[in-house]
């Protein structure tokens, strides 16, 4: 512990009896986030800057300095670090994304999280500068001997359950394995997974086609012009055309059948890559003060 942290206590202990907590360990934790925001006010407080820009405001401590510096009439800016989902009518802890952004310009992904922006902060000005990070696909095409699928995160276990016996019927059909790439924070014990049908390490890109539920794979894959279909369910979700829904294996395989039109690059969700989404960023970047 460092003496600045020691006489910070000293100067804002007084506040400290006037935090709300259930508990005495939480108000202490409160009271040292607060410390901690504090320090990082006071550190950026010695810069001097017309504009901050925050990964993602909807973050901690994107957030409070957005605002703080907002309020100081600093022109704020955040970037999308996902797709957004409007899961109105449904309770979603991610909708924090769009319900509370607080910057005054937001550059978006796609044209579907600009609508969504708008919708709830008319007062943001978002610009659509796409994902720099994603690169077009110049393969050769798909490989016939294997299909994709990529799981939800474990709050929709059970579609994943449904996803992957739907698979098995697909495998079965098509005489083809599947290689699964699980969601990061998957676990792996809530899955009975017949490890007969799996093929691993294999490049994706390089699949038959692709299946997924809500995850962002979906969408990147089809930006790049994959054939990819999605589980059609009444979770919430980033669009997709109608016909890349599926809901039973039979749907699948009448898909499969006319694969080549469904390559399509879908751009509403995320639309400029590459050097093309690097070229937005800059005139963005050039047109602020």
């Amino acid at each position: 512990m460092d003496w600045y942290f020691i006489l910070e206590i000293k100067k804002y202990f007084k506040y400290f009896h006037e935090i709300n907590a259930n508990s005495l360990i939480e108000k202490a934790y409160l009271f040292c986030s607060f410390l901690f925001y504090t320090k990082i006010i006071k550190h950026l407080k010695e810069y001097d800057f017309n504009n901050l820009i925050v990964f993602a405001d909807m973050q901690p401590v994107d957030n409070l300095v957005s605002q703080y510096f907002g309020a100081l009439g600093k022109d704020t800016i955040t970037l999308q670090h996902g797709l957004f989902v409007n899961y109105e009518g449904f309770y979603n802890i991610s909708s924090v994304s769009y319900k509370n952004v607080v910057s005054n310009h937001f550059l978006a992904w796609g044209n579907e999280n600009k609508k969504l922006i708008q919708k709830y902060k008319p007062n943001c000005k978002v610009v659509v500068c796409g994902n720099p990070t994603i690169e077009p696909y110049r393969g050769d095409g798909q490989n016939s001997e294997f299909f994709t699928i990529f799981f939800d995160w474990d709050l929709f276990k059970n579609e994943n359950v449904e996803m992957i016996n739907i698979a098995y019927k697909v495998s079965d059909a098509l005489g083809i394995k599947f290689n699964l790439r699980m969601h990061p924070s998957n676990d792996k014990s809530n899955y009975k997974i017949d490890e007969s049908y799996l093929i691993n390490n294999m490049d994706y890109k390089e699949s038959m086609f692709m299946l997924g539920h809500t995850s962002s794979m979906i969408h990147i894959c089809q930006r790049l012009g994959m054939p990819v279909f999605k589980y059609d369910t009444n979770v919430p979700s980033s669009p997709v055309h109608d016909k890349s829904l599926f809901k039973k294996s039979e749907d699948v395989l009448v898909k499969v059948k006319d694969i080549n039109s469904y390559k399509d690059k879908y751009k509403n969700n995320i639309g400029p890559i590459g050097g093309e989404s690097l070229e937005c960023y800059r005139i963005f970047f050039n047109s602020i003060k």
